[in-house]
Parts: structure tokens; C-alpha cells; sequence
């Protein structure tokens, strides 16, 4: 089996220098993860800036990881937020770099699904070589073994949109969990209006006082459905007033009533540039009604502008009316994120969700 074959070895970054000659420096590290990375992302946003730009963005998404490997700032403030039991040395808490038998390099970090200690996964940021489900499998078994102390249910990787996997090879324990779904503002403005898009009209408020409506939404929505407290939880107040003070922050209304929040953050993951979608949020009372597209079509009017922006954002794997809502409006998957836990592992995998 390929599994028993990969044998890893951790690259302590902190310890390379310009001049390491045994796994190479920490830019030549950088440099081969990057070009990993590269491979790893969609055929259609690679369309979307030359070479040598795509590659840029990747390095720079890429550093911070890598950085991580030897940064204590990092490790403290993730031990602080997840304390996990019997794991009280902070440095077990920094990104890892591992070296797999046959030279491939994966970097690597634990990491915890919504803060929950029950939910340990190992991360696998970037990975040399191909990304088949044999591979996979292969490569989560070995980094879940050099994450033991952690108990990993599984490990994670985004995916790009044209990998076509064979699931039958992952085994029932491995299944994908979010989809990263984009689009580039200038040809999401372009795209005619749906026809509810007449009803809806988004007004920037001045401050926060829309907040107990707010969170009766989303108490309605969790006495109703109660398994979208996993995954679709309300934004906190310190969130929604830093989209507020963006200017990102607008409540939504069709035919003058409230009907619910759109909000955005100004970044964009993945190397990309723009926005993030922090929170779209309908009342029951303007659900299934094809006012989601439509509240996405007057948020892209408001944003765009940006050279070479994108709205970004991710949508659970089950959520088939989001997703059919966010591809209305233009936005399509363009990566996967992908729990994968080994066939031959003892871990349980990660909890499903029964998304409707």
C-alpha cells in the first residue's frame, strides 16, 4: 500500500537558515510549496491573472502559513483559544512542515472545527505531487501520525473544481465539507439582473440597532433546523460593526420591509483579491422565493469598482439552495474543501451534517 510507504520526516523551519544545505532554505521550502500550490488551483482562476501574478498571490497566501511554522505569537494565541487536553508545550501548537519518503514536502497545521476541542483535524495547506484519492489517502494517514498527540478525526484539503475524485477510494469516512465559491465582480455586474432583483434594495445603516431581529432569524432558523447551528452560526456584534465601519454592512429590504442582513468583509482568500461574504442572512418570511440572488446581485453593485476583485465565500457541501442561489448570481465553486480520513485509520472522521 502506498500508505505504509510514505515515511515522514518534520522540517523544522525555525532552524534552516540561507545556508542549509540538507532540506534546502526556508525560500526554497516556501518557493516548492508555492509551485505545489499552484498546480492545486483551479484551471478557471488561474484564467483570471497571468503566470507569474497568480504566483505572487499564491506566495504571499502562502508565507503567513509558512511563517507559522516558527512563529510563538502563533502557537500561544492558538493554545490559548484551543487548550488541548495533555498538549501544554505551545511550540506543539506551530504549523509543521513534513517531508514525505520519496522528497514531497506537505505543510501542515492543526487546526479545530468552530474552536471545538472534540473536532481536532490536521490541515494540509499544500502538498507536491498529485492529488488523487490514493495519494490522499496516503498523505492524511502520514500526517495524522505525526499529529498523533492530537487525536485527529481526519485531515483537510482544498481542492480545486477540475479534480474529478474517486470517492469509492477515500471510503465512507471521507467526504467533502465546504465549498469555496467565486467570481470576478466586473463579470458578476455584467450578468442581467433576476427578476426579483426590482423588489430588493440594500440601505447601509449608521449603526447596530437592526440586532435583535438579527438574532431572532436565527433563532427562528435553528428551532426550525436545528443542525444549521453547526455550520451557520450568527456573526458576533465586534464582527458585524467591523463590516459596518467597512461600509460593507447593509440591511436588506424588499418592498420596503425588513427582510434580513448582507454583509462583507475586504479581503479574499486562496490569493485572491476582493471580498469575502461575512453574512447573508433572509427571514423566514423571504426564503425560497428567489430574493438570495437577487440581495447577491445589489451587494455585487455596491462593491465593485476594484480592479480585479472577486466576491468570495463558502457554502456547506449540502446546502444546495445556497449554492443554486450563489451560482444565480454568478458565483460558481472553484476549490473543495475535503475531509479525508485514511481507510486504514482508527480515527472516526469528521461529524456529518444533514444539510437541507
Amino acid at each position: 500500500m502506498v500508505t505504509q510507504s510514505l515515511a515522514v520526516h518534520e522540517i523544522v523551519l525555525s532552524m534552516l537558515t540561507p545556508t542549509t544545505t540538507v532540506h534546502g532554505s526556508s525560500e526554497e521550502l516556501l518557493s516548492r510549496l508555492v509551485a505545489a500550490k499552484f498546480v492545486a488551483t483551479s484551471v478557471r482562476v488561474r484564467g483570471w491573472y497571468d503566470g507569474p501574478e497568480m504566483l505572487c498571490r499564491i506566495r504571499t497566501d502562502l508565507a503567513r502559513e509558512v511563517d507559522r511554522v516558527s512563529d510563538t505569537d502563533f502557537a500561544a494565541s492558538l493554545r490559548q483559544q484551543c487548550p488541548f487536553p495533555g498538549v501544554s508545550d505551545v511550540a506543539a501548537y506551530k504549523n509543521r512542515i513534513l517531508q514525505l519518503q520519496d522528497g514531497a514536502l506537505v505543510l501542515t497545521g492543526i487546526r479545530f472545527r468552530g474552536g471545538d476541542l472534540a473536532k481536532p483535524f490536521v490541515d494540509v495547506l499544500a502538498a507536491e505531487g498529485p492529488l488523487d484519492a490514493e495519494r490522499l489517502d496516503a498523505i492524511a494517514a502520514q500526517v495524522e501520525a505525526r499529529w498523533a498527540q492530537f487525536r485527529p478525526l481526519c485531515a483537510r484539503f482544498l481542492l480545486p473544481d477540475d479534480i474529478d475524485l474517486d470517492w469509492a477510494r477515500l471510503g465512507p469516512r471521507s467526504r467533502p465539507d465546504l465549498h469555496l465559491v467565486a467570481g470576478r465582480l466586473d463579470d458578476l455586474a455584467s450578468r442581467p439582473l433576476v427578476r426579483t432583483a426590482a423588489r430588493v434594495t440594500l440601505l447601509p445603516p449608521s449603526n447596530l440597532a437592526f440586532l435583535d431581529r438579527y438574532a431572532k432569524v436565527y433563532a427562528d432558523l435553528f428551532a426550525s433546523h436545528p443542525k444549521h447551528r453547526e455550520y451557520n452560526l450568527p456573526q458576533d456584534k465586534e464582527a458585524l460593526a467591523e463590516a459596518l465601519q467597512e461600509g460593507l454592512l447593509f440591511e436588506v429590504l424588499v418592498d420596503g420591509s425588513w427582510a434580513g442582513i448582507v454583509s462583507a468583509l475586504p479581503q479574499a482568500p486562496a490569493g485572491l483579491t476582493g471580498f469575502t461574504v461575512q453574512e447573508m442572512l433572509l427571514d423566514q418570511a423571504h426564503r425560497g422565493q428567489g430574493f438570495g440572488p437577487a440581495m447577491q446581485q445589489r451587494l455585487i453593485e455596491h462593491l465593485r469598482g476594484q480592479d480585479d476583485a472577486v466576491l468570495a465565500g463558502t457554502i456547506h457541501a449540502g446546502n444546495v439552495a445556497s449554492l443554486a442561489s450563489a451560482r444565480r448570481a454568478g458565483r460558481d465553486v472553484i476549490a473543495t474543501y475535503v475531509w479525508v480520513t485514511p481507510t486504514r485509520s482508527g480515527a472516526q472522521g469528521m461529524p456529518g451534517l444533514d444539510v437541507q
